[in-house]
């Protein structure tokens, strides 16, 4: 998988890359994202009464996953992905980043521990994942 142009399907038809979006949606219970292989993924803004895990998942593009400004009643568990980040693009380069924490009332494990850093090599951001 590469995100360098169209792919074949659904996704030629619009110029597109593949990727996966999940935003802006309630989950009443858990939600488990798990072997996806794409371009790209989000799971932005998700009000979620259980636990979210998402695991075994690998991306081609840098900016990978992006798991933003989540409200999760139960656990975050992020393991085994190419790469998880909790702040996106300020412009059309990887770095700066602007933090957008996820809120999380259980538990943080794996990848989802510690927040991705918002500058190229610098140290983790503000607050936790």
């Amino acid at each position: 998988m590469n995100c360098d142009g169209p792919t074949t399907g659904v996704f030629s038809l619009f110029g597109s890359p593949v990727y996966s979006t999940y935003e802006d949606s309630a989950v009443h219970g858990d939600v488990m994202i798990s072997g996806v292989r794409s371009c790209w993924m989000g799971v932005i803004r998700e009000d979620v009464s259980g636990s979210m895990t998402i695991n075994n998942n690998k991306m081609a593009d840098p900016d990978a996953m992006e798991i933003n400004s989540n409200q999760i009643a139960g656990d975050l568990t992020c393991m085994r992905n190419s790469m998880a980040w909790d702040s996106s693009e300020e412009s059309n380069n990887l770095f700066p980043r602007m933090p957008e924490p996820n809120t999380v009332d259980g538990a943080r494990v794996g990848q989802c521990v510690l927040s991705s850093s918002v500058t190229d090599n610098g140290p983790p951001g503000p607050g936790p994942f």
